[in-house]
C-alpha cells in the first residue's frame, strides 16, 4: 500500500485536472452561445444600457445556458467553511479563494434581487478575463479598469486561440496586465487591479491552471506562460516576464523559480 499510494494520488490529481479542463471547455461553449445570441458580444459586466448589475454580470448573464451547477467548481477545490459560517450568521464576506479553496460565498443562496445580486451565484472556483467584456455606453472604466482595453466582441479578437476567456481563478474575474507582478507566495492575492495576474497564477494543476480561450479551445496553461497570453488588445506578449525579454530584474518568487519559462 505504501508503494501504491503515491501512484494513486497522482492518478487522482490527473483525473481532477481532466475534469476541470472539461468544465472550462463547457464554459467556453456557454460564452459562445451567449455571444451568438448577442451580436457576438461578451457580457456587459456592469450596469447600464437598460441592464442592472445582476442582469449584466457574467455570473447571471450566462445562467440560461446551463443547468448543472457543478461546472462552477474545479474538482480540486473545496468550499471555504469559514466564509460560509460568516454568511450563515447573517454577514457577508467578499472572500478570495486560493489554490484549492473556492472564492466566496458572497451571500446566501437563492435570495437574489437586483439589489442583492450575488446571492444566486455566491461562490465558485473559476473566473473570467474581465477584458473580455462589452462595457455599457458612456463608461470610461468598469470596476476600476479602463474600458478602452476591453475586447467588446468576439469579432475584435485577432488571436482567439491565445486570448483567455475563462480560467481557474481566486475570484470571479481579473484584469491582468503584462507588467503585473507574480504572487509572492502561492496564496498571495494582493492587488486586484494593480497586479491582477495573481488572481490566476496558482499551482492548482501541477504547475498550471486550466483555461478556455475565445476560439472555444481549452487547455492547461503553465504559470509563467500566463504572461504570454493576449489578455487584452494592447497586452505585450513579449513583456518583461517572458523569455523574449529575459528574466525580470526582480526575478521570479522562490516558489515559481522551478517552473518552465516561456
Amino acid at each position: 500500500m505504501a508503494v501504491l499510494m503515491p501512484s494513486l494520488q497522482r492518478v487522482r490529481k490527473q483525473a481532477r485536472g481532466v475534469m476541470c479542463r472539461a468544465n472550462v471547455k463547457h464554459w467556453g461553449l456557454i460564452f459562445s452561445l451567449y455571444a451568438s445570441d448577442n451580436s457576438q458580444s461578451f457580457p456587459q459586466n456592469y450596469q447600464g444600457d437598460g441592464l442592472s448589475t445582476y442582469d449584466s454580470y457574467w455570473c447571471h448573464a450566462t445562467m440560461a445556458y446551463y443547468e448543472n451547477q457543478d461546472i462552477r467548481y474545479c474538482p480540486s477545490t473545496k468550499r471555504n467553511d469559514i466564509a460560509i459560517d460568516n454568511v450563515a450568521g447573517g454577514g457577508t464576506n467578499m472572500e478570495y479563494g486560493g489554490t484549492f479553496i473556492n472564492w466566496g460565498p458572497f451571500a446566501k443562496e437563492n435570495t437574489a434581487t437586483p439589489e442583492n445580486w450575488w446571492d444566486e451565484f455566491p461562490e465558485g472556483s473559476y473566473g473570467m478575463n474581465e477584458w473580455c467584456s462589452k462595457p455599457p455606453s458612456g463608461r470610461t472604466e468598469i470596476w476600476g479598469a479602463p474600458v478602452n482595453l476591453t475586447w467588446r466582441t468576439t469579432i475584435n479578437v485577432r488571436q482567439a486561440n491565445n486570448t483567455p476567456l475563462f480560467l481557474d481563478c481566486k475570484l470571479v474575474d481579473g484584469y491582468p496586465r503584462d507588467t503585473d507582478l507574480p504572487p509572492s507566495d502561492p496564496e498571495d492575492h494582493d492587488g486586484y487591479l494593480t497586479n491582477a495576474m495573481k488572481m490566476f497564477c496558482m499551482d492548482r494543476h501541477s504547475g498550471g491552471i486550466n483555461a478556455a480561450f475565445v476560439d472555444g479551445s481549452a487547455r492547461k496553461v503553465h504559470l509563467k506562460e500566463l504572461w504570454t497570453l493576449k489578455w487584452h488588445p494592447q497586452f505585450n506578449t513579449n513583456g518583461m516576464w517572458t523569455k523574449a525579454r529575459g528574466v525580470h530584474p526582480e526575478g521570479w518568487p522562490q516558489w515559481m523559480q522551478g517552473f518552465k519559462d516561456f
